[in-house]
């Protein structure tokens, strides 16, 4: 067996580079097995979101929340925190106009409701830009707490 052959393949390395080692199926196994199970996709909060939403929480927060995801996704999601156990779902919110609009991109989004950005310092760092109340927006948090809170 040469040198060549003996080295394990550098994740860092392109795809293409990486498919060249002769033993590259073997640690590409070895590293799917390795990466983490993070949530990466906008249906995966939404399920998170639903496990969190209930009645008490709803009633603590009453207002709806609409997030205008910027970019490739170009999408609005919504969350009712005012009516009912509440709900989360894709575009405009069933129970009429929401009371504070979030515009930022996919990745902004996704870091928020992972826990890896809060929103006050993504609203100051420009990631994140609102329309409505300031102090509703920040009753969000709330719900950004109890969802860390459930991982």
């Amino acid at each position: 067996m040469s040198l060549i052959q003996q080295l394990s393949p550098d994740f860092f390395l392109p795809d293409e580079e990486l498919k060249s080692f002769p033993n590259y199926e073997e640690f590409a196994v070895l590293y799917a097995a390795e990466k983490p199970t993070s949530p990466n996709s906008v249906e995966s909060v939404f399920s998170k979101i639903k496990s969190t939403l209930n009645e008490e929480l709803v009633s603590k927060t009453k207002d709806v929340y609409a997030f205008q995801i910027t970019g490739p996704a170009n999408e609005i999601i919504f969350v009712d925190m005012k009516n009912g156990p509440g709900e989360v779902g894709k575009g405009e919110p069933p129970a009429g106009k929401a009371d504070v609009i979030f515009t930022m991109d996919l990745d902004s989004f996704m870091k928020m409701f992972s826990g890896t950005l809060k929103p006050t310092a993504a609203f100051m760092s420009g990631k994140l830009k609102l329309k409505g109340d300031m102090g509703l927006a920040i009753k969000l948090e709330k719900l950004m707490l109890k969802m860390k809170s459930h991982l």
